[in-house]
């Protein structure tokens, strides 16, 4: 690469970062906040906007954007309406699992309670003799 194409280069990375790091430390704060009140938790909505300053960071095109504010707002808008379905798809999902075990345990817990009574009877009641045999005749009185 030639001198000036480098030179180009550098520059135009070196803005991109001074642009970057204003826009981070401009709007940051307070999408966390607007994030923390649509999740519902401060943790995962500083990771929902880090990711999208990621989003921002690989799109360089973003940076040149005219609305920078609306875009990070709505993206970190959609980033966790996005988690929040699919926790509610992962919550879902574990009570289907809770109600599949409580069905199975139910029906395991029904097919022990038929194998005791089973063995409860034969301990009980011994097993009736065997056919009466051909050559016996009761006679009556």
């Amino acid at each position: 690469m030639s001198y000036l194409k480098s030179h180009i280069f550098s520059v135009s990375i070196s803005r991109n970062i001074d642009l970057f790091e204003s826009l981070f430390n401009t709007y940051y704060a307070g999408l966390v906040a607007y994030a923390t009140r649509l999740v519902g938790n401060v943790n995962t909505a500083e990771d929902i906007v880090c990711d999208v300053f990621t989003l921002v960071w690989e799109k360089q095109e973003i940076l040149q954007m005219e609305n920078q504010k609306a875009y990070l707002f709505t993206a970190v808008r959609n980033q966790s309406l996005n988690y929040l379905a699919q926790l509610k798809v992962r919550d879902e999902y574990r009570e289907y699992i809770v109600q599949k075990r409580r069905c199975h345990r139910s029906a395991h817990v029904g097919i022990l309670r038929e194998i005791r009574i089973e063995r409860t009877h034969r301990a009980c009641c011994p097993q009736p003799p065997g056919p009466m045999p051909e050559n016996f005749h009761h006679e009556s009185v």
